[in-house]
């Protein structure tokens, strides 16, 4: 938690309120906590229901425009991350969501680039990350994380936030470093059942023939591009055995 605090502590852009929800942690976290008092607009340390849970409390004691979610163990990419994003344009944007740089246990780094289009499709098989997003605080009214989701409830909310009308906005930025070692990206049974449990919830029965049609139809483009590679090839090996041919014979 140190690295994630110092990364918010060292912002060049200090027109924001930091909400630290701990979950009743032993490790030292809560004394951790007690050092940056003075930076943080509000603070507990209790047990609760998962992380969205926590979230969902954090969001209730918020009152900024756009809100963004750091785990512990995630930190900004630099100190002029803040002061960057919001010198964007977003306006009229609801999500915010930028790039990241993956943090793997063995020590891998890769960089994560975002399409500056999503849709729905893009959402049943890909994801936004969750802590290079900001989002603006009114999306919460009525529609706070869905709590019953206690690995991909962030997922969920995006496609809920599509379904919803939600306005996207992609910044090409590098927004946080992200561990990558949590329970969210391991692909655990549990999660693939939650995940096939958050479609069903969310889309629509009417669209999922659509859903299923757009699948269909990107296979189908793939076997006809994997087809002429393959035809591609073969007609050049062909003009190559022939090539090879004509010079043994002029050999000869």
């Amino acid at each position: 938690m140190r690295r994630t605090a110092e990364s918010i502590c060292a912002q060049s852009f200090t027109d924001y309120e930091w909400i630290v929800i701990d979950g009743g942690s032993t490790d030292g976290s809560v004394h951790l906590i007690e050092t940056y008092a003075d930076r943080i607009a509000y603070w507990c340390s209790e047990s609760d229901n998962g992380i969205y849970n926590a979230i969902n409390k954090g969001i209730a004691h918020a009152h900024g425009d756009y809100l963004q979610f750091l785990n512990s163990g995630d930190f900004f990419f630099d100190c002029a991350t803040l002061k960057q994003l919001f010198s964007s344009d977003f306006r009229d944007a609801d999500i915010i969501y930028g790039d990241a740089v993956l943090l793997y246990p063995d020590g891998r780094r890769i960089d994560k680039h975002y399409p500056d289009t999503i849709s729905l499709n893009y959402f049943i098989h890909d994801v936004i990350n969750h802590q290079a997003s900001f989002f603006r605080r009114q999306v919460f009214d009525g529609h706070p994380y869905n709590e019953h989701f206690l690995i991909a409830a962030d997922w969920a909310y995006c496609i809920e936030a599509v379904c919803r009308g939600l306005r996207f906005k992609h910044i090409p930025q590098t927004i946080v470093y992200y561990d990558n070692g949590g329970i969210s990206a391991q692909w655990t049974e549990r999660q693939i059942r939650e995940r096939e449990d958050i479609l069903n919830t969310y889309i629509p029965p009417h669209l999922k023939p659509d859903m299923a049609a757009i699948d269909d139809l990107r296979s189908l483009r793939l076997r006809r591009s994997t087809s002429k590679l393959l035809n591609l090839c073969l007609c050049m090996c062909r003009r190559w055995d022939n090539l090879m041919k004509r010079i043994e014979e002029r050999k000869k």
